[in-house]
């Protein structure tokens, strides 16, 4: 009988398993790899863990692996199979199955053999020395975490660190930091000529005042020592291409400055506290505030001079904002000098004795009496190029982050150290009910290989805590940088050390991106990320991304981070791709206490194209903190929202079409010359076709903001700000000219509050309401209203965060209605027929197709709007339509003589050749063409036929299709109607009324392959079925089906007739005649 056994056995690890459908127990304390993987007798590995051997190790397939509750699991897994659609591989726990929670943990336990230090351990301070134990590891990995578990309590040990800080402000956690007394800069430069240049001689630039000297030169080039610059690399800085310098003797020319960021080495000093003799702070290291006083980056210290309090140092920025200045913060860490206090330990890398590893425990505590876990793997699993996984309730925790050396090379953590990394093309990942916790970054994403699809990704009910990094990070963009072994970072440069790939130059593609019911707290307060990385939830280049319901706590950068696809030429961004659907909803979020470390960024932001949705979210005490503006400007500028906190709960920042609504921002401290306040409650930042209303704001510097450049087709509507402490309204457009006054609207918001000003445009500043509205009617906005100032309260209590309306609160019924048009695809036209006062006869055109004329976000408000221009129309064509009332928003037509039609540039984009396309509208019609593009022959129309029902004419080359609707509209009452042109069907029109298909009678032939294509303009209210008689309340053009858009006809009406913007925050419908203004609508 043992014989079929072994012969099996061998057939076995021969071919391995490959059966589907197959369940596999794994239990790390008393499995055997050479069982065959039954709950009796389970692996010890998961077949894809790079130490499996065995059976274990030859299993292939489709199966689901249980690991056992109770039981840690340690190692590190590299996916090896896909699943198929409907049968993914399941990494999960039985519930039957052991107590407790299944853990991965990526840590080596110690549970005793600690020494104690002795006289011989002369690197550790001699005062302490015996307070101090040791143990000596394999050396095979440097521990960059260590925790110790003592009873209940897991106690994360500190890396060795002077100062011995701890946070004692919330809002700012490096407050126990030192400073920088000054910073020089080390910078190579190539010049005409050397000659009469010598080591030691002072620099001058003619006409500046910078001090400079060379310290070291070649035959064509010498390395300068900028001292103390006052501006890096800025227009003002003198250094650079064609500039002559001289040494008071001779004279030359710089050829070129080294700028890149590793040519550039800071000389940072701190006189208070760099004073220490006796130790080589060479090999410690360094972690540094660097933008505005925020975004702590960590780097290896290259050198330490206690004489001129300094240490020289390369923090991998781009020179001209991010390295270190006077005043920003700073501690160092990793020295056995500085384990002089509990708590802390020292991993000896080198030295007399490499691999050992020294702690001091909390309360002194002697470690052979707790358990140590010492971080040793990077990640728990990595899937490369895998399709249908899904990971399901398994807690993850205890994994390494990048040594600093490593770091300075590789620039990003999250690319190599995460608890699950998805690498490359991944598709239908799902990970849920997972526990996340001391971790370098809890989930990664990005590409690998040239076009990269990264879709179906879901991420749900799980929970992060205290991670380092991000909580969920997928990214497009960037550099990958795998270091090269064996090469000195000292005595290289940084690209030589690494073997490097763009990621955003491979055109890879994110496609549906879920992340829903997650738990997020405390994530980013050691991020290890380069380039202002480093979010709670960070989505990069997404397209159809939902992110909901989701709670964040304590975030170090922001909460939720999303850039909405990628312009189509941007030189670190993702190039060269068009994208004609984008759908981004961020909704039922809450997101408090973030932006703790870093500024200019939000609670919830969104970037680049869209449309975005953000709504019935809570961005509360985003915080922004610039400690060297506050040390630099304290006393000397006031009453400026932003001197020293900059930090918007909701943030558009360069994204355009956004509807932000239904939102409470609050915040903690609204006086702006204060150290610490909330500087703004929504900002945009460039961007325009913005939608902001129904939001509360409370307790901040400013209500809104809006800064940089391109100010057009934004409006700001029925927001509540409450208890104001600067400004209500401050749109400083650095270009006035591109303000387009014109084309914004401000009505029935509530300003609450005593602030210095009332508002702020352009370089406009207004001290009253009555003012700004003065102003805004002789600019001829398209609403100027703006809304009612009060002293009153508004709501129950807003001190604690009770935004209920009090029963005689000004906002009751006083809010008007709003329209938010669902995301089709490609929308070529899309108009709101919003009365334009500069000029009636102009319909604005509000459509975004991201497509290729979408180079970069400079230029973008040049690119053509595809306005109507009106013919025989005046202010009286308009009237209020149904799906808003804060403007005259619908267009009447007599059927007579009156038309709109769009320039032949224009018209093109509107032009169909056998692509499908749809149009939808909202109208009160009865009888006349809608709109046509005919000529020669070809094209298409919509009109209203004699018996009172819209029909859709398809025409080419003889050939002629009508399809008719099967109910008449011709009831003088307003109708939503779709007519949807598939060309891959033989009846390739579909026509939709009020959300149910409406197909009537059908005429007529047409052949797929036949074109629509003409060169006529496209035309509303005019055809060849005569004019148009109605109204017309929206119309919008995609060149796309309902199917193409990935959404349905039930889904488009529900939302643009029943959506939550026309609901308030809770969901609740109007108790009244109308919404109340704010997020929240009061009731009994």
């Amino acid at each position: 009988m043992w014989i079929r056994y072994v012969i099996f056995f061998v057939f076995l690890l021969s071919v391995g398993i490959r059966l589907e459908g197959g369940v596999y127990y794994i239990d790390y304390e008393k499995g055997n790899d050479y069982n065959p993987g039954t709950k009796e007798r389970p692996f010890k590995h998961h077949p894809w863990d790079i130490e499996a051997e065995g059976v274990a190790k030859s299993v292939k397939g489709i199966h689901t692996y249980y690991f056992k509750k109770g039981v840690i699991y340690r190692g590190r897994l590299i996916a090896k199979d896909s699943g198929k659609s409907g049968k993914p591989i399941k990494l999960t726990v039985d519930p039957e199955w052991g107590e407790g929670k299944a853990m991965i943990y990526g840590s080596e336990r110690i549970t005793g053999g600690w020494k104690r230090c002795t006289e011989e351990d002369t690197e550790i301070p001699e005062f302490c020395r015996d307070k101090v134990w040791y143990i000596d590891l394999d050396g095979s990995y440097i521990p960059q975490a260590v925790w110790e578990i003592r009873g209940d309590k897991v106690i994360r040990v500190n890396i060795a660190r002077n100062p011995n800080w701890e946070i004692t402000n919330p809002d700012d956690p490096h407050s126990g930091w030192w400073e920088w007394t000054g910073v020089s800069l080390e910078i190579k430069m190539d010049v005409e000529s050397t000659e009469g240049f010598e080591i030691g001689d002072r620099i001058e630039v003619p006409g500046y005042s910078y001090r400079s000297k060379i310290i070291d030169k070649g035959k064509n080039w010498i390395k300068v020592l900028v001292i103390k610059p006052p501006e890096i690399f800025s227009k003002k800085f003198p250094f650079k291409e064609g500039v002559s310098i001289t040494n008071g003797r001779v004279t030359t020319k710089i050829r070129k400055v080294y700028s890149h960021q590793a040519d550039i080495i800071s000389v940072a000093e701190d006189s208070l506290h760099l004073t220490q003799r006796g130790i080589d702070l060479k090999g410690a290291t360094v972690w540094s505030e660097l933008w505005c006083g925020g975004d702590a980056v960590c780097t290896p210290i290259w050198s330490y001079n206690p004489e001129t309090h300094e240490i020289r140092a390369q923090f991998h920025r781009s020179p001209r904002e991010f390295a270190p200045r006077k005043f920003y913060r700073y501690f160092l860490e990793n020295h056995p000098a500085f384990l002089d206090s509990p708590n802390e330990f020292y991993y000896e890398r080198k030295g007399k004795h490499p691999g050992r590893l020294y702690i001091r425990l909390k309360d002194d505590y002697n470690p052979n009496n707790s358990i140590i876990e010492v971080a040793k793997y990077h990640s728990f699993l990595e899937i490369y190029r895998k399709k249908h996984i899904v990971i399901d309730g398994l807690e993850i925790r205890f994994f390494n982050n990048l040594d600093p050396e490593t770091l300075w090379k590789t620039q990003m953590s999250s690319h190599h150290c995460a608890g699950i990394i998805l690498k490359g093309e991944n598709q239908d990942i799902k990970i849920q009910n997972c526990f996340f916790e001391d971790l370098p970054n809890g989930i990664s994403g990005f590409p690998f290989d040239y076009g990269d699809l990264i879709d179906n990704i879901e991420i749900s009910h799980n929970e992060f805590r205290n991670i380092e990094g991000s909580g969920i990070w997928f990214c497009l963009s960037g550099s990958y940088h795998q270091p090269i072994p064996g090469i000195d970072y000292k005595t290289h440069r940084w690209f030589h050390c690494v073997k490097s790939k763009k990621l955003h130059g491979l055109k890879a593609r994110l496609k549906h991106v879920w992340v829903k019911h997650n738990l997020l707290y405390n994530c980013g307060f050691r991020n290890m990320n380069f380039w202002r990385r480093g979010a709670g939830i960070h989505i990069d280049s997404g397209e159809l991304v939902e992110v909901a319901y989701n709670k964040l706590d304590r975030m170090y950068r922001q909460g939720i981070n999303v850039f909405v696809g990628s312009p189509f030429d941007h030189p670190y961004r993702v190039k060269g791709i068009e994208y004609p659907l984008m759908r981004v909803l961020i909704h039922h979020n809450q997101v408090t206490n973030s932006l703790l470390d870093t500024q200019d960024y939000g609670g919830i932001e969104a970037w680049m194209g869209g449309p975005v949705y953000i709504y019935n979210n809570i961005s509360g005490n985003a915080v922004g903190y610039k400690h060297s503006h506050y040390r630099k400007w304290s006393g000397r500028k006031k009453d400026w929202y932003r001197t020293s906190c900059y930090g918007p709960g909701i943030y558009l920042d360069g994204q355009y079409k956004g509807y932000v609504f239904n939102n409470i921002v609050w915040g903690k401290n609204n006086n702006v010359n204060d150290q610490i306040y909330n500087s703004v409650g929504i900002n945009e930042a460039m961007g325009f076709m913005h939608v902001i209303f129904n939001n509360t704001i409370y307790n901040c510097g400013a209500g809104l903001h809006k800064g940089m450049y391109q100010h057009n087709r934004c409006y700001y509507l029925n927001n509540l700000f409450l208890n104001i402490g600067n400004i209500f309204i401050i749109q400083t457009v650095k270009k006035v000219p591109e303000i387009e006054y014109t084309t914004l609207g401000y009505a029935s918001n509530i300003f609450q509050g005593s602030p210095t000003y009332f508002g702020q445009l352009g370089d406009k500043i207004f001290k009253t309401i009555e003012e700004w509205k003065e102003f805004l009617e002789k600019e001829k906005v398209i609403a100027s209203e703006t809304g009612i100032i009060t002293s009153e309260p508004q709501v129950e209590d807003a001190k604690n965060h009770n935004f209920k309306p009090r029963k005689d609160s000004l906002v009751i019924d006083r809010a008007k209605k709003v329209f938010v048009p669902w995301a089709l695809y490609k929308v070529v036209g899309e108009w709101g027929f919003y009365k334009y006062s500069k000029d009636p006869r102009i319909i604005l055109g509000e459509n975004l197709n991201w497509n290729k004329e979408y180079k970069r976000r400079e230029m973008f408000q040049n690119i053509s709007r595809h306005n109507l221009i009106g013919h025989n129309i005046d202010e009286s064509n308009y009237k209020y339509g149904i799906l808003e009332n804060w403007v005259e928003g619908a267009l009447k037509l007599n059927g007579i003589d009156e038309y709109c039609e769009l320039n032949p540039s224009d018209s093109v984009d509107l032009d169909m050749d056998t692509n499908n396309f749809l149009i939808e509208a909202v109208i009160k019609g009865k009888r006349g063409c809608l709109v046509c593009k005919v000529a020669d022959g070809r094209g298409y129309s919509v009109y209203i036929g004699r018996n009172g029902k819209i029909a859709m004419k398809l025409l080419s080359d003889g050939e002629k299709y009508v399809r008719e609707s099967k109910q008449a509209i011709n009831d003088n009452k307003y109708h939503h109607v779709v007519l949807q042109v598939d060309r891959s069907k033989e009846r390739p029109v579909d026509i939709f009324i009020d959300g149910k298909v409406s197909n009537g009678r059908e005429r007529g032939r047409i052949s797929k392959r036949k074109s629509l294509s003409n060169e006529s303009v496209f035309l509303v209210g005019k055809g060849k079925e005569g004019y148009f008689a109605g109204e017309i309340d929206f119309l919008r053009v995609s060149r796309g089906t309902l199917a193409d858009a990935e959404t349905t006809i039930e889904e488009l009406y529900n939302w643009e007739f029943n959506g939550p913007f026309l609901r308030d925050f809770y969901g609740r419908k109007p108790a009244g005649k109308a919404r109340d203004i704010g997020a929240i609508e009061w009731t009994e």
